[in-house]
């Protein structure tokens, strides 16, 4: 079985490997922290957040389900619909959160598990600057 911490990073890995930036963090961050943390491009966050007994075992080999939350955060100067879907100077919130799919999806990020599944997508802060939305995934791994 795999440490969180190797499954947290094989996640970066994979969305840094597609140029995006990704960073491991403890913990779902608060709107402030989200303000205080972003760069002037957007960025990804890596949380894992549960995991339960996977309710599918393949030949009497039981299962793990593991829940990561991506956090995608992207600013911008000028407007909140800038920030969401890119000035033409910077890439937009919306753009980061279809590659993240477009990466994940269907990806065993070199262990030895079930391709990611996407589960969920929901905005958690709109201001004029800043945009953020969270990811919800499942990697599920066989012991």
């Amino acid at each position: 079985m795999y440490r969180i911490e190797e499954m947290e990073d094989a996640i970066a890995a994979a969305i840094g490997n597609a140029g995006y930036d990704a960073k491991v963090v403890s913990r779902e961050p608060t709107a402030a922290e989200l303000s205080s943390k972003t760069g002037e491009e957007p960025a990804t966050l890596v949380i894992y957040d549960r995991a339960e007994p996977s309710e599918i075992n393949f030949a009497s080999v039981k299962g793990t389900d593991f829940y990561f939350n991506l956090v995608v955060t992207a600013r911008n100067l000028s407007e909140r619909g800038a920030a969401e879907r890119g000035d033409g100077n910077t890439t937009g919130i919306y753009e980061v959160l279809n590659g993240l799919k477009n990466v994940l999806t269907g990806s065993s990020l070199g262990l030895a598990a079930q391709p990611m599944v996407f589960i969920s997508e929901k905005p958690l802060l709109r201001t004029q600057r800043l945009s953020a939305y969270a990811q919800e995934w499942k990697l599920t791994v066989y012991e």
